[in-house]
């Protein structure tokens, strides 16, 4: 069965707000320097939804409210010009864009939980390599993009 994710994304500011909907292509920690630079924290909670940007539909603001640029490595981030929240990013020539939850938009305002459903919670922590802590959930863990798995302290597990 596979997963279509339908969800509100607003920056800080509010004056940029997005629809971002199309199939769920992973639900990940990341530790990649593209991430972590541009929220500032590791891991970052990722979305891949398959869609390409020109399809993120604007419900408040528009395409000239947001910045676009050239982020770390191959990365093109996407942020609101007005108060720099970053909404989605993509590698470039990629198939999806890879979005936020923490900016979707929730009941805060009257104090009601602000959860993602139990199916859009990561899945795996990918760039393992590069995180700033150990961390020590049970959730499998990955070199890079790659399908090598890492122990908690990123030691390689070797293969069966």
């Amino acid at each position: 069965m596979s997963i279509v994710v339908n969800q509100e994304a607003t920056c800080v500011c509010e004056k940029v707000r997005i629809r971002i909907k199309g199939p769920l292509f992973f639900s990940t920690y990341c530790h990649c320097m593209a991430c972590t630079r541009m929220n500032n924290c590791s891991p970052v909670s990722l979305l891949g939804i398959g869609i390409p940007p020109e399809k993120v539909e604007f419900l408040k603001g528009s395409s000239s409210d947001i910045t676009v640029r050239k982020g770390y490595s191959k990365m093109i981030q996407a942020a609101c010009k007005h108060c720099f929240t970053g909404l989605y990013q993509q590698p470039a020539g990629a198939s999806f864009v890879a979005t936020y939850p923490a900016t979707f938009h929730g009941g805060n305002a009257d104090r009601k939980p602000n959860l993602l459903s139990k199916e859009l919670w990561p899945q795996k922590h990918i760039n393992y390599e590069s995180r700033k802590f150990d961390c020590t959930d049970s959730l499998p863990k990955y070199l890079g993009f790659t399908k090598t798995l890492v122990n908690n302290d990123g030691s390689i597990v070797p293969p069966e």
